[in-house]
């Protein structure tokens, strides 16, 4: 899978990735349809249209002992813009039934599509939604069967602060002091903390700025105690293909698989909360 990856690396490079700049939908080329790691562990890459010419030339930039090129039927742009679209149309109608009905939706690595799952996926709803959302060949309409978890004081649970709600996002220690991190721009320095409608700490440091955007807050309520729930906490490289999780405390489990960048709606009090390998819980 270390092979396979370096590979990918080196593909996502051919199109102008560098460590100091990630990639937009713009920069993907019309031609790829996205990646990911199979079971076996090699890397393979969706091609759209023409696929020998193409093929020919990523051979020559990341060879092809760990890489399985096949067809896709829709560009990596195209799956993103589809994601754009449905996002910006629940933002704008959240209030709308339609906007309601939609549960989850990602993009599919494995399957080159976009995945949507309805809370009613009938053939009403989903004519309703091609006709108000967006209509394209290479969604997949599912029927939502996720149950919603209620949370303790952990990753995900929802918290108050003196701006609204955000979410806990991983027991921390600082200074030898318990407490946990959440979002900066939801706490101020010396703001007060709520669990329950309890008081439970205050915010000891908040900071935005650059790519950090973090608060700690600090336990003064001994009886509540945060914990991390079975998540490990540890540095990870991650690839399409890996799982992972998204907890907040208006949307209590999803899950992606679009991992070259993770992109998905965060919805008002979601702030703070992690983003984690889901079988690793890294």
């Amino acid at each position: 899978m270390k092979k396979a990856r370096e590979a990918g690396i080196r593909l996502l490079e051919s199109f102008g990735m560098t460590k100091t700049r990630s990639l937009s939908t713009s920069d993907y080329p019309d031609y790829y349809g996205g990646s990911y790691i199979n079971g076996n562990g090699k890397l393979v890459v969706f091609l759209k249209g023409e696929i020998e010419s193409t093929k020919a030339t990523l051979i020559r930039l990341i060879g092809e002992n760990d890489v399985i090129y096949t067809q896709g039927n829709y560009s990596y742009t195209e799956l993103n813009n589809v994601l754009t679209k449905i996002t910006s149309f629940i933002s704008s109608n959240k209030d709308s039934q339609i906007a309601k009905n939609i549960r989850y939706y990602y993009l599919n690595d494995f399957e080159n599509c976009v995945v949507v799952e309805l809370d009613k996926s009938n053939e009403m709803e989903i004519k309703e939604f091609k006709s108000e959302v967006v209509n394209f060949s290479g969604i997949v309409f599912k029927q939502c069967t996720r149950e919603f978890q209620n949370h303790s004081l952990s990753p995900g649970s929802s918290i108050g602060t003196p701006k609204g709600t955000a979410s806990m996002g991983y027991r921390a220690t600082r200074f030898n002091t318990d407490g946990f991190v959440t979002a900066g721009h939801a706490y101020n320095t010396g703001d007060p903390a709520y669990y329950n409608n309890t008081l439970i700490g205050s915010c000891d440091f908040s900071i935005q700025g650059g790519s950090v955007d973090a608060a700690f807050i600090s336990i003064t309520n001994f009886s509540i105690v945060p914990n991390n729930g079975n998540l490990t906490g540890e540095e990870y490289n991650i690839w399409a293909g890996d799982n992972v999780t998204k907890l907040g405390e208006t949307i209590a489990q999803i899950y992606y698989t679009d991992m070259g960048e993770a992109t998905y709606l965060s919805a008002f009090g979601d702030s703070g909360g992690p983003v984690y390998l889901t079988d690793s819980k890294k």
